[in-house]
């Protein structure tokens, strides 16, 4: 969540956990509020012992199309109704987004999240979170207020959480809470640790002087921390909470947050009576010990993305981090039983979890599900031991490394001990590492005899990427922790629990694998190339080497066909290799490839090697598949010149894909979208435009409003009246391609299908220019608004939905009228 600058965001609920936006409560499209009031959030401004919601609270209003405009003033004073309403919208997207997010991450509707109407059904409802702003109540604070368990009315699932953003007087003017993200963000992690530890049914509260007290602070903080992280972030920045808030740049804690320790140094031996020299408190006040918990999952954040960024320092950002938060590792089963022991939630298996995401997006997975996995008044290393056990349910733990490291920095490493219950003092620290690590460790090198034995006279190969492939689907994916050789060869991958793991090496351009052998034996067992390990924990397994023959190609033109998905022309991590496509060397320049044109296909990598080694200046070019453009190189073609004996490499080739998706609601996609490869010239209307998804909705508009509007080549020349004919003019461009074929369905029973005896054109063949189909509507068509789906391509027999290799796909909300036209 940024801060420092007003913008206005444009449609920013998450449509996945919010489903009909954050206005709506009775799950029917359309909003039931045009203020800040809707499903997850009610927020409005706060009055003198006020519960929230305050009756008489302003709020901001937004109108029928939920505009919320009111500008926030810094120069004048928190009070008037301008800033007033400015604090309930930014509050009200604040706290909407936070829990759009959390949700992705498994704090939804069945783990007992906050939601006057829970759309699954699963969990309790009638528990939106009330948030006042600009509350007078107790300046210079903010809070969340509720019964906790095991109180016989505690504020469990489906109880209402309030919250109170107060002002606050020491700056001239005075300035809100509600204004400040970091707190109010803060404010919502108490809320979401209340009902994440222990269960839905249970609501943890807040000790005084207790290392769950602290943990609520420190929950909070991180939260506001984790979320306001970006690509520029580096690991010796000092990070300040509330500091506009009380218009104090050292922030509201005692120290900035930060990896280097020495900005901020809290540990576990801070957890003492003793009282604190600059502020006069004890330490084990919760705000002051906080800091600690905050310390540790700030530190654990960081340990992550070192891991999965290749170095320890903020460059590793640049490979680690994702600036989508919503893209969580996986969606979760959340916990829903009514014991204080919540079922384990991230029990995916690795082959069901999105590893293509970020190193930041798995520490806030293991943020949330290590509370799931947390009972009731927990100490600091049971918190800590149950985000253990979250990685190792979700990963088969083979983060532990990077966690241990962050945990022992902070003095709760391997030998702590945060004691029998959770006021305990003292406790003990421990800077310790777990004193039984496992190694995977081996070495590549360039096998020159190619017999997959490794030579006292054959050299090591550095700068070989090897991984461990969680979900054994032979590509590294970022979450997948890897290693590049040093100048030795050497590779080591560092293990506290033991278990089966897949190692394997990418492929090296100009040498194929020998060691293992990954040629696959006619009814043998499936060869991938990797080895099958499996570590006792404890126990070292050494020699997991692999192999590399210098290519029959060493002489010949190399390189790769990416799949560039942020069209910038570079190959980033977690791009992929694009198969089965052509390169060649353009002999004659004529841009296509010609009979006799020295030419190869790419691997299931994307890799490929062209046999060719003549002296001279060459063009290098892909056929380029529809359905992409070109991203890379920039100009289209690679122009080389070859010098004999000498390889040529990195001739590369980067494609971002153009297709055309229909926007007819989703029910007509249920058996695949309906998508066309674009290619120029072979479109209805005036022109087609790309989207990355289907545009679905209830008025088959999305694809009209997404870019250019292309939903133009199709025209009813006449009403559609039952049990008569009909007829439609469609527009084919009059470009210079091979010319497609047309097939129609109109929904004629309104059940949200396009049934096969709804298919209105079959196979029909066009023109250039205007083509007049007619058709008849049966007797029997189910009266009043329904949809058509038009499609352009060049495949006979194509269906309503899947994909075409090229074409246009228009849908159209139409209707259908009384046996009689009207006049």
């Amino acid at each position: 969540l940024d801060q420092g600058s007003q913008q206005i965001i444009e449609d920013p609920a998450d449509l996945l956990v919010s489903p009909f936006g954050w206005h709506d409560t009775n799950a029917i499209a359309g909003p039931e509020f045009t203020d800040t009031r809707g499903n997850n959030v009610f927020v409005q401004v706060g009055g003198l012992d006020a519960r929230p919601p305050n009756p008489t609270g302003d709020r901001a209003q937004g109108g029928p199309e939920l505009e919320f405009l009111d500008e926030f003033n810094p120069d004048l004073t928190h009070s008037i109704e301008q800033n007033q309403r400015s604090s309930t919208t930014n509050t009200f997207v604040a706290l909407n987004q936070t829990h759009d997010i959390l949700a992705r991450y498994g704090f939804d509707e069945a783990a007992g999240n906050y939601q006057a109407t829970n759309y699954t059904g699963l969990g309790l409802p009638g528990d939106a979170m009330l948030a006042d702003v600009d509350d007078p109540d107790v300046i210079c604070n903010a809070s969340v207020a509720f019964v906790p368990s095991p109180a016989a009315a505690a504020d469990v699932d489906g109880q209402d959480v309030n919250m109170e953003l107060n002002f606050c007087n020491l700056t001239v003017p005075g300035r809100d809470s509600g204004m400040d993200n970091s707190v109010v963000v803060h404010e919502f992690g108490h809320a979401l640790l209340a009902r994440l530890i222990g269960g839905p049914l249970w609501m943890q509260g807040s000790v005084a002087d207790s290392q769950i007290g602290a943990m609520h602070e420190g929950a909070g903080d991180y939260l506001s921390l984790i979320m306001g992280m970006r690509t520029t972030s580096d690991p010796g920045d000092a990070i300040t909470l509330g500091e506009w808030y009380y218009g104090d740049p050292a922030g509201i804690r005692r120290q900035p947050y930060s990896y280097d320790q020495a900005i901020g140094g809290r540990t576990f031996e801070d957890w003492n009576t003793e009282d604190d020299p600059s502020t006069g408190i004890a330490n084990t006040e919760v705000h002051q010990a906080g800091e600690i918990w905050a310390a540790v999952l700030y530190d654990m954040t960081w340990e992550l993305i070192f891991k999965y960024g290749g170095a320890r320092d903020g460059s590793a950002m640049e490979i680690a981090f994702n600036e989508d938060l919503h893209h969580a590792v996986g969606r979760t089963n959340a916990a829903g039983t009514a014991t204080l022991f919540t079922t384990p939630t991230s029990m995916l298996g690795p082959d069901l979890l999105d590893l293509t995401t970020g190193a930041n997006n798995l520490a806030m997975q293991l943020f949330i599900d290590g509370m799931k996995y947390t009972t009731s008044n927990p100490t600091f290393t049971d918190a800590r031991d149950a985000i253990l056990a979250a990685d190792q349910a979700l990963t088969g733990g083979v983060n532990h490394d990077a966690l241990w490291r962050a945990f022992a920095r902070r003095g709760i490493g391997f030998r702590a001990f945060g004691g029998p219950l959770t006021t305990t003092v003292p406790i003990d620290s421990s800077y310790e590492l777990p004193t039984t690590p496992a190694h995977i460790t081996g070495t590549a090198f360039i096998d020159a005899d190619g017999d997959g034995v490794r030579q006292v006279t054959e050299s090591p190969l550095a700068d070989t990427l090897v991984y461990m492939d969680l979900n054994d689907n032979g590509t590294h994916e970022r979450l997948e922790p890897w290693q590049s050789t040093d100048a030795e060869g050497l590779y080591s991958f560092e293990l506290y629990l033991g278990g089966p793991f897949s190692i394997k090496a990418l492929p090296r351009v100009n040498f194929r694998q020998t060691l293992p052998d990954p040629i696959q034996v006619e009814n043998g067992p499936i060869n991938d190339g990797g080895h099958d390990v499996y570590v006792v924990t404890g126990k070292s397994t050494a020699e997991i080497d692999f192999g590399f023959v210098p290519s029959d190609q060493t002489l010949g033109i190399f390189g790769t066909k990416f799949a560039d998905e942020n069209a910038n022309g570079v190959q980033d991590p977690g791009e992929v290799g694009i198969a089965g496509v052509y390169i060649y060397v353009d002999l004659d320049n004529d841009s296509r490839i010609d009979i006799g044109e020295p030419a190869a296909i790419t691997d299931e990598d994307g890799n490929y090697g062209i046999d060719y080694n003549e002296a001279g200046s060459v063009t290098i070019r892909e056929v380029l598949d529809p359905g992409f453009v070109l991203t890379a190189p920039a100009s289209g073609q690679h122009d080389i010149t070859i010098v004999v004996g000498l390889p040529y490499i990195d001739v590369d080739f980067g494609n971002n894909s153009v297709i055309d998706y229909g926007d007819a609601p989703d029910t007509y996609d249920l058996a695949g979208e309906a998508s066309h490869g674009i290619v120029a010239g072979l479109f209805m209307g005036a022109g087609v435009d790309a989207e990355v998804a289907a545009q679905s909705g209830a008025f088959a508009d999305g694809d009209d409003n997404s870019d250019t509007d292309d939903e133009d080549g199709v025209t009813f020349t006449t009403q559609l009246v039952a049990d008569a004919a009909a007829s439609v003019d469609i527009e084919i461009s009059t470009s210079n391609v091979s010319r497609g074929v047309i097939q129609a369905w109109l929904d004629f029973d309104a059940d949200g299908v396009f049934d096969a005896d709804e298919q209105i054109i079959t196979d029909g063949d066009v023109v250039a220019g205007t083509n007049t189909f007619t058709f008849n509507i049966p007797a029997g068509a189910q009266l009043g608004d329904t949809y058509a789906r038009f499609r352009y391509g060049y495949e006979r027999g194509l269906g309503p939905n899947g994909a075409a290799l090229a074409g246009e796909v228009e849908d159209y909300a139409i209707g259908v009228l009384t046996d009689q036209p009207l006049a």
